[in-house]
């Protein structure tokens, strides 16, 4: 873990594992991706979540970095 604080940049206390589908947001959002709760709340296994969760945000975020 590499905790550590800047208002001047970027710091991230664990690195991303791509190995782990694990990504990179630009920014921090203040509610919950709208088209990832819709399949969320129609899905009915854990498979249907997984074969229709988007691949990318289509909002912006409230805060960017």
């Amino acid at each position: 873990m590499h905790a550590q604080f800047s208002l001047k940049k970027l710091v991230l206390a664990f690195s991303n594992r791509p190995e782990y589908d694990e990504y990179y947001w630009l920014g921090i959002y203040g509610n919950p991706h709208r088209d990832t709760m819709l399949i969320l709340k129609k899905a009915g296994s854990l498979k249907d979540v997984l074969d229709h969760l988007p691949e990318l945000l289509n909002e912006k975020p409230d805060v960017s970095v």
